[in-house]
């Protein structure tokens, strides 16, 4: 019989809204996947977990995933966090799913905290319907006809970016959508600089509170404000 594949939410910054479920399916998970050390480290050392582990990110997967799926065969327990938030989004964590879906492995899932749902709750607009568009495309051409696209779409309009890319992001949304285009902007969600931002395009980008870290930015819908 096949093992169980446990998704994990991790916190998105501070330490005490890190799920207790993910702690305890760490302490009795036989392999244990992380996205990148620093994560690991930190989550590891509150569960109080010294026991080596694996990463899955963009640069180590094709191992990664072999040993998941032998374990998994193996009928062991296989955990899979990310290093903020729920896995999945935006992270490679999907293709440990992936995994268990063809080999017919059971998935069990520890919801937690987002960043997504943290900015959503936080806007001054209606959110009954939005569209994730995540990380645009690096290319200033390919990203500018991405949000063409996405201005022409009736509903709010969700993007990611890296933290020391959100001035380059903020700029490539005025030129298409225009510098007075209303947005909110949810910058270190649940930690210390938490702040949420309802401005124009440019008085977020003029904004000196803008710093370098984790963020979300919500492009309002006019069509319906």
């Amino acid at each position: 019989m096949n093992g169980t594949l446990v998704i994990a939410a991790n916190n998105i910054g501070h330490p005490l809204d890190t799920p207790q479920r993910s702690l305890e399916a760490l302490v009795t998970a036989e392999l244990r996947v992380f996205e990148e050390d620093r994560g690991a480290r930190a989550m590891l050392k509150q569960a109080k977990i010294t026991e080596p582990y694996l990463k899955l990110n963009e640069h180590d997967s094709s191992q990664t995933l072999q040993a998941i799926e032998e374990e998994l065969l193996k009928g062991k327990t296989v955990l899979v966090t990310s290093d903020q938030g729920c896995p999945s989004l935006a992270d490679p964590a999907f293709l440990a799913t992936k995994v268990a879906h063809r080999i017919g492995a059971k998935i069990r899932i520890i919801p937690g905290p987002s960043a997504l749902t943290g900015a959503i709750a936080a806007a001054p607009f209606a959110m009954e319907q939005f569209f994730y568009a995540g990380f645009l495309p690096r290319s200033t051409k390919e990203r500018n006809l991405e949000l063409v696209r996405l201005k022409r779409l009736a509903t709010p309009v969700v993007l990611l970016e890296a933290p020391y890319r959100l001035d380059k992001l903020l700029s490539a949304c005025m030129k298409v959508y225009g510098a007075r285009h209303p947005a909110l902007l949810a910058k270190d969600i649940g930690n210390a600089g938490e702040e949420y931002l309802y401005a124009s395009l440019a008085e977020l980008a003029n904004s000196s509170s803008i710093a370098k870290c984790n963020f979300v930015l919500i492009l309002e819908s006019l069509r319906c404000s």
